[in-house]
């Protein structure tokens, strides 16, 4: 065979061999790009992307897990007999003492509510602080109250206040303490286990105030929760409590001071400031939801707590060297108005029609106690 011939024959060869190579790397990158769909397709239609959403996933699969549980505990409470006994921690006397359920609510009764009050009202308050001793209780539902960690509920406001028996009939007048107890008595007794609920469920926030302004306040612009039983409601003829309306007054100077050592940077002046206060948005029953004082912005609930309001609805004047607070209400305006429910009473409502109309939706049940 000449040269050229080789020559050719060789180059023939090399052809058909780089044909190959480049057919292989063609073959293979196909597969790989019909491999990487397939895998795709298969995780999109599962749900189960292996980055990204798979600790989101996990963490809205372990919520609802929790949600479930805790509606289930609710639930069992209302189906099941229970312990009736609760924890009380005494803050005064910086001990825990265990009392019967419906003991200690006639002592919430009597501390919370004006024994002269018509049973009415009376009963409505002792379902209202039974159902919120319920919720509380470690035993039932995981509760407790943050003063003490082996409680599951204090005797003061930071809960809901109570008082002993001795205590409280020593407060009343001597001719009067038998009658106003056994009244007491009778409306925890003739609603003995009766408890709020909502959609079968336990009531976890049944919430309750002294006086309203006239209304209450929705749960999620108090609390930032909303709650489809703590809605704003009329709460009409409540001009009667003593603390309806109050007037604070302060010292421009005294008012500076406070205002400049709570918010860092603003820096107020005492001779100027009736031009730098404006308030910026109400709540629905009434409240201060934003105010601008200076150059910040801060909430009613904020001022009344510096200050000491009994209400975040308030007006502010200005008088001579004084800021002037005149306010509406007493408390934090969500849930039952305890006057509210006396005047409702008093007009002829019967406790669970004054239960129905502060906790929107609601229905009475019983526990069932062992």
């Amino acid at each position: 065979m000449d040269v050229n011939r080789r020559n050719e024959m060789k180059k023939v060869i090399v052809s058909v061999k780089l044909r190959d190579i480049l057919i292989g790397i063609l073959i293979f990158n196909i597969c790989i790009v019909i491999f990487s769909l397939i895998v795709v397709g298969v995780n999109k239609g599962n749900r189960q992307l292996k980055y990204g959403n798979t600790e989101n996933k996990q963490i809205e699969h372990n919520n609802s897990k929790v949600d479930l549980d805790l509606k289930k505990e609710k639930d069992t409470i209302l189906n099941k007999k229970i312990d009736s006994c609760i924890n009380l921690y005494l803050t005064r006397e910086k001990r825990i003492v265990k009392l019967d359920l419906e003991q200690y609510v006639l002592g919430v009764v009597s501390a919370e509510m004006p024994a002269n009050f018509n049973i009415e009202a009376l009963k409505a308050q002792a379902v209202a602080a039974r159902t919120y001793a319920v919720c509380h209780t470690k035993h039932l539902v995981g509760g407790g109250c943050s003063l003490n960690a082996n409680a599951d509920i204090c005797d003061s406001v930071h809960c809901q206040a109570y008082i002993s028996q001795e205590k409280r009939m020593k407060t009343w007048p001597k001719k009067e303490r038998a009658e106003l107890y056994n009244k007491v008595k009778e409306a925890v007794e003739s609603t003995r286990g009766q408890v709020l609920s909502y959609d079968g469920e336990l009531v976890m926030n049944p919430y309750y105030f002294a006086t309203s302004s006239g209304k209450t306040e929705n749960s999620e612009e108090v609390f930032k929760e909303s709650k489809p039983y703590l809605k704003s409601v009329e709460s009409p003829g409540e001009e009667v409590a003593p603390k309806y309306k109050t007037q604070f007054k302060f010292s421009n100077a005294n008012f500076t001071t406070v205002m400049n050592s709570q918010f860092k940077g603003l820096n107020l002046n005492s001779n100027i400031i009736k031009d730098k206060i404006n308030i910026l948005e109400r709540s629905q029953g009434g409240s201060i939801k934003q105010i601008k004082i200076g150059n910040i912005t801060t909430t009613g609930k904020m001022i009344r707590k510096l200050f000491g309001l009994p209400s975040a609805n308030f007006t502010i004047s200005f008088e001579s060297t004084n800021i002037v607070f005149n306010c509406k209400g007493y408390g934090h305006g969500v849930g039952m108005s305890q006057w509210g429910a006396g005047v409702m009473a008093r007009e002829g409502k019967k406790y669970d029609e004054i239960l129905r109309h502060y906790y929107s939706g609601i229905e009475i049940k019983t526990l069932n106690y062992k």
